[in-house]
């Protein structure tokens, strides 16, 4: 559940950042990444696969399949909700998932 909160975390801060973060379906969708001027460290942690990894009893995955440069935006593709059915804490992550996908259209549209 920490690597999901990690990357909530940044997807808010990118927010903060005037950076417009959207999500659909299983993606998570960073618009005019590839250009835009962040501090080193919030761009080296979102790009940062190890970010998204976790690890618990004896299992292991991360929360974030692939990451990918579409021109200037970058998507974040999520796993399966039958994958995360499979992790230790599933139930949680996926409503944490679902909560966080209606709270970026509800922020958006303020």
């Amino acid at each position: 559940m920490d690597a999901w909160l990690r990357l909530e975390d940044l997807c808010w801060r990118l927010r903060s950042a005037g950076i417009r973060v959207s999500a659909v379906g299983r993606t998570l969708l960073v618009e005019g990444l590839r250009y835009a001027q962040l501090p080193a460290d919030l761009r080296n942690a979102l790009l940062d696969t190890d970010t998204y990894a976790w690890a618990m009893d004896g299992s292991q995955g991360a929360v974030v399949c692939t990451l990918d440069y579409v021109g200037a935006d970058l998507v974040l593709t999520l796993p399966s909700e039958a994958t995360v059915r499979s992790w230790p804490e599933a139930e949680a992550v996926l409503q944490l998932r679902a909560a966080f996908a209606i709270a970026l259209v509800r922020r958006s549209l303020q």
